[in-house]
């Protein structure tokens, strides 16, 4: 979209992307307010010590995700690693054994996604010291996407893909289950703001658990509890694919799959590539990169969509917005550049049009009420 003198008049944006630029070192994977996490040299040394890498030219802190899981560049005679730290609650050696059956599972049917380092001696996928996970994976060069809807495509076709390789993987450790659907902790935390001081937060509170627990049972109406579940990706958004000249050369983050329907995947990753920010603004979500998006999904065998399933995607978008919206602001106040009263309430007004536009990027036709 662009102004007639061809300045563009948004950019693209992702809600779970808006905390790195605006908000590194303010909330961890749980909601928590926490500074950012960096290695000491000491550490490095200790942990590199455990690998076969050769001799090490550099290593550099990468300030990127989530705070609390740092994270360093190693250059090596022997090539170019990301190194990483798990964060806290992310850091179960059997929860991390599943995604590293994840990943291995779909890297061996061609997937791309960087591949994981073994230790030394006993060639393991994670390095236990104490409390502390550590994983050493193969890094690969590439830019986040940049909101083309040739990327957004890619990426729907990506996800489609993934879906069809994990549909076939069943890790001797089980993944957890569960999603934004319906969610609990997604539920605590809006019962949580209603209790805030002040009866404009308690207002605002009320009507986002109000909308929320509509769309989940919107979607249960609709069968969501009857769906098929499998492994998903659970973090499906721009920042966690990697881009070179265009193409897609890499999917990242497989630290957090879990067990759920695959629309769950789809439906968070349509809204993710379809955020952008109106010059000026605040996010809203664009018709269409949300049909790129899913086209892209559809046009892969493995990943069309059931009708049931295409009459959630409003729904369970809108649950994912709010979800989204309200871990930050819990936290810290705040969203990215936003405070986080004034955020919600635009989220609120931004509802009715989320539903709308996701559900006729489905082709299917409906209004919020």
């Amino acid at each position: 979209m662009t102004s007639p003198g061809g300045i563009p008049q948004w950019q693209s944006v992702t809600l779970t992307g808006l905390r790195e630029p605006f908000g590194v070192g303010l909330v961890s994977a749980h909601g928590q307010a926490v500074e950012a996490q960096r290695f000491t040299p000491q550490e490095i040394a200790r942990v590199l010590g455990f690998y076969d890498l050769g001799q090490v030219r550099s290593a550099r802190q990468l300030l990127r995700g989530t705070p609390d899981a740092p994270k360093a560049v190693i250059e090596s005679d022997r090539g170019k690693f990301l190194l990483k730290r798990r964060a806290p609650g992310h850091d179960d050696p059997l929860a991390v054994a599943a995604g590293h059956t994840a990943l291995l599972h779909v890297i061996e049917r061609g997937f791309p996604a960087p591949g994981l380092i073994g230790t030394r001696e006993d060639n393991n996928s994670m390095l236990q010291i104490g409390r502390q996970v550590y994983e050493l994976f193969e890094f690969i060069e590439g830019a986040p996407s940049d909101g083309s809807v040739e990327q957004c495509r890619q990426a729907g076709e990506a996800l489609a893909a993934l879906h069809g390789m994990l549909a076939t993987c069943h890790p001797r450790f089980e993944a957890p289950v569960g999603s934004y659907h319906a969610s609990p902790a997604i539920e605590a935390r809006l019962e949580r703001l209603c209790r805030r001081e002040g009866r404009a937060w308690a207002r605002l509170g009320e009507a986002l658990l109000e909308q929320y627990r509509r769309a989940a049972d919107e979607a249960e109406h609709h069968g969501f509890a009857g769906l098929s579940r499998q492994l998903t990706h659970a973090d499906w958004h721009p920042g966690n694919l990697l881009f070179r000249d265009g193409k897609l050369v890499a999917v990242v983050d497989f630290e957090s799959p879990r067990i759920a329907p695959r629309i769950v995947d789809a439906a968070s990753g349509a809204l993710q590539f379809a955020l952008v920010i109106v010059a000026g603004g605040m996010p809203t979500v664009d018709a269409r990169h949300a049909e790129v998006f899913l086209e892209g999904y559809r046009s892969d065998p493995r990943g069309g969509i059931l009708p049931m399933e295409g009459r959630m995607l409003g729904p369970l978008t809108v649950e994912a917005l709010i979800g989204e919206a309200v871990l930050p602001i819990e936290a810290t106040g705040r969203f990215g550049p936003w405070e986080g009263r004034a955020f919600l309430e635009h989220v609120l007004t931004v509802i009715p049009e989320v539903h709308r536009v996701m559900l006729e990027a489905a082709g299917v036709q409906a209004v919020w009420r």
